[in-house]
């Protein structure tokens, strides 16, 4: 889904449009910077959310500074 609405914006922007967070193959494919793997982040079941909540609010946090830093136009 956001592949094709990337996709959209693309074919009816006049110039280059800059993507920056956290996508996969697809949306990487449409200009997308993600900033780490989904893998990274990917978990199925309580359990493994908690076993890997760390690294998950780590990778939220790269993000956020990320984008702020990015100074993005809207």
């Amino acid at each position: 889904m956001g592949a094709k609405l990337m996709a959209a914006i693309n074919a009816h922007s006049k110039g280059r449009v800059h993507y920056l967070g956290v996508g996969g193959e697809l949306m990487e494919q449409e200009g997308l910077a993600s900033q780490f793997p989904l893998s990274d982040v990917a978990v199925m079941g309580p359990i493994s959310i908690l076993q890997r909540l760390p690294r998950i609010v780590s990778r939220v946090y790269r993000t956020v500074d990320a984008v702020v830093a990015a100074e993005p136009d809207a």
